[in-house]
């Protein structure tokens, strides 16, 4: 989004919170404006820079659509209003460019781990001893590996697992600025 009313050189901090003046959240489910009316929370995703004139390009999250542009973004609502030329913005999480303690709360439903077994590898049972074992109720894998160093002598044991980690909810988690 193109903001403006910035002293020249101001900053805004990836992961800095911001809210437009006449930019209010709404319901997911029916598009209204909740009752009171609070401005919704941007989060800026990309370090930004006002230019001399005071003028800044900045990437937030969530994306802003608005009814008021378009009919079609009625089901992917997520304000009321489109930000307009000379909103004031204010930056919730303190003055321009400061850096703040960061906290979560979050339901566990907010966040995925997921871990996959490895292949067997070809030299099990040969050169290398290899086990591994999986915990089907929580869905854990681990993978050992125990091998001989000849060139330095020594035995050499690895544990070893696979995973990816993502953000399955986002609305289920919050960030506390201290």
């Amino acid at each position: 989004i193109a903001l403006k009313e910035f002293n020249a050189a101001d900053t805004l901090n990836d992961g800095d919170i911001i809210t437009i003046a006449t930019v209010a959240g709404v319901n997911p489910i029916s598009g209204d404006e909740w009752e009171d009316a609070q401005l919704r929370q941007f989060v800026v995703t990309a370090d930004a820079t006002a230019d001399g004139s005071g003028d800044m390009t900045v990437s937030v999250l969530p994306k802003i659509y608005s009814s008021a542009a378009d009919e079609d973004f009625l089901p992917i609502q997520t304000v009321n209003n489109l930000p307009a030329v000379g909103d004031e913005v204010t930056i919730v999480t303190g003055a321009s460019g400061a850096k703040h303690a960061q906290n979560l709360i979050f339901r566990p439903e907010a966040f995925a781990l997921t871990m996959v077994p490895f292949e067997r590898p070809r030299s099990a049972g040969q050169s290398v001893s290899w086990a591994q074992a999986t915990d089907e109720d929580i869905g854990l894998s681990i993978t050992i590996s125990d091998s001989w160093d000849a060139t330095n002598f020594r035995n050499i044991t690895r544990a070893d697992i696979l995973y990816g980690w993502d953000t399955i909810q986002p609305e289920y988690a919050v960030r506390v600025t201290g």
